[in-house]
């Protein structure tokens, strides 16, 4: 006769992060058995299924909105099952309006430039793609 001593399975989710909105979170779930699935306690998707330990979660409208989302990574062997939260904090897309379009003669040397920079950023870059250069700087 042969007895195998086992004990309780072993799992972590991974430490809590911030995801931008805007992109999949990526999951990197360790754990000791294979029977082990991930559970939204939001309503998004996980990417390519609840399966795979270091998969992708899509946020869904209703996470992005709330600004978090928790997920649980369960564990579990013929000896019990374990589960492991990771939070993942939800920031806003950055947004930026360079503003309308404009039509210059080739006789100005200057004009005014005015940006919004909201959301998920709290500064910007002016950039080109032809010689000119910006006074008093690019940001």
């Amino acid at each position: 006769m042969h007895v195998s001593v086992l004990g309780l399975p072993e799992n972590f989710a991974g430490d809590d992060f911030f995801a931008c909105g805007n992109s999949d979170a990526s999951l990197v779930g360790t754990a000791s058995d294979t029977t082990s699935y991930w559970e939204t306690l939001g309503s998004g998707l996980f990417l390519p299924d609840s399966s795979a330990l270091n998969g992708y979660y899509s946020f869904s409208t209703a996470d992005t909105i709330a600004g978090f989302v928790n997920i649980v990574l369960h564990t579990s062997n013929v000896c019990g099952s374990v589960e492991d939260t990771v939070l993942i904090t939800i920031t806003p897309a950055p947004w930026v309006d360079a503003g309308t379009d404009r039509i210059i003669c080739n006789t100005y040397t200057e004009i005014e430039l005015s940006g919004i920079v909201t959301a998920g950023a709290t500064t910007g870059m002016w950039t080109t793609s032809g010689d000119g250069t910006f006074s008093p700087s690019d940001s």
